[in-house]
């Protein structure tokens, strides 16, 4: 029997403007490795019912907020939602702030079979209407992933998602960060070449320890002309090689590189799609990224699909100059206005 577990602990969120929003403790169980997922339900004012979606996050380990660089990405957009309308359920990744499971072992699929679970839950509260999932960057492959084969998601929201193969996605990243950096393109050719030795590694490995010992050997020889170490102290190599070897080596990568999970499945959905993204994003890079997305998603004629492009927003959909990872701290707002507003009026007009 399926357990859902509603802690009793109340938090009030009051606002200038004299609305309120209730957000609760809640804890869902995912049968498949006896997960329990802790995380944040937040509730408009009002008896509903309303709309509602989970919240899926990116990629590493993500607590419910979608914490990064000192913003509180998805509280933000929750209470955004709620002052809308719309309910939200967000939550740590297993294995990440009050959740249980192993993080570092989870595969796309574990999290996808996380994701299911909570929209499961959120469509069995007497208050919810309908309900969806809202996916960003890696969680726009993850929400994807928990739609088929199944009737329970009523729509996807795709927030920065990929579209390219991940061994693609993570090399066209490399390349524009540097390129936004200023860095010559011999240097950035030598680092690409380095990355994809890396990947073919990874696709073509027996096993995840292993393969992460030949990368770090690949790494070690390439150190003259590998560019993320060219500042690294000696007394801090062997640490540095190690840590870079683990992101590329990482039960996610190997389970997509050697199924070679791709975002083919987009044009499978059921539901519809509103798919969106920010002119300066450099780590799913637009626009190449999104037109593969657009693609598959478009190849579907039995869905509606709605896509946007927003100039001059980053990964994270903040208003930003470059783009790149070192400009997010030093932004003060946490999520562009129009991109809340138009994700709550796109959930708001669907029934």
């Amino acid at each position: 029997m399926r357990k859902y577990c509603i802690i009793l602990s109340f938090s009030l969120y009051l606002y200038s403007c004299g609305r309120s929003n209730t957000t609760q403790e809640v804890e869902i169980v995912n049968p498949i490795d006896n997960v329990t997922l802790s995380g944040s339900l937040t509730l408009p004012k009002g008896s509903g019912p309303y709309p509602g979606v989970v919240l899926v996050a990116g990629t590493g380990k993500m607590d419910r907020d979608q914490t990064f660089e000192g913003h509180k990405f998805f509280k933000v957009l929750a209470d955004y939602l709620a002052e809308n309308g719309i309910a939200s359920y967000r939550y740590d990744k297993r294995g990440v702030g009050k959740s249980s499971g192993n993080f570092d072992s989870a595969t796309l699929k574990a999290f996808s079979s996380d994701a299911l679970e909570a929209l499961k839950y959120l469509k069995s509260h007497s208050k919810i209407s309908y309900a969806g999932f809202i996916g960003h960057s890696e969680g726009g492959k993850v929400a994807p992933m928990a739609t088929l084969n199944n009737e329970v998601c009523d729509f996807l929201v795709l927030m920065a998602p990929p579209g390219l193969p991940s061994d693609r996605t993570l090399l066209n990243m490399t390349e524009a960060e540097l390129r936004a950096k200023g860095v010559e393109h011999g240097v950035i050719q030598k680092q690409i070449d380095i990355e994809t030795q890396i990947w073919e590694l990874v696709k073509t490995g027996d096993n995840i320890a292993q393969t992460r010992e030949m990368v770090k050997d690949l790494i070690s020889l390439n150190i003259n002309h590998y560019y993320y170490l060219k500042d690294t102290k000696k007394e801090e190599l062997d640490a540095k090689i190690e840590q870079d070897a683990n992101w590329f080596v990482n039960s996610v990568n190997f389970e997509e590189m050697q199924n070679y999970i791709d975002s083919k499945m987009l044009s499978e959905l059921n539901c519809s799609v509103f798919a969106i993204t920010g002119d300066k994003d450099l780590f799913v890079v637009y626009p190449g990224e999104f037109d593969m997305v657009r693609t598959l998603i478009e190849s579907n004629s039995e869905i509606e699909s709605t896509f946007k492009v927003y100039p001059g927003l980053n990964h994270l959909f903040q208003n930003c100059e470059t783009g790149l990872i070192e400009e997010v701290s030093k932004i003060s707002e946490t999520m562009d206005s129009e991109v809340m507003a138009d994700i709550s009026e796109w959930i708001k007009n669907l029934k």
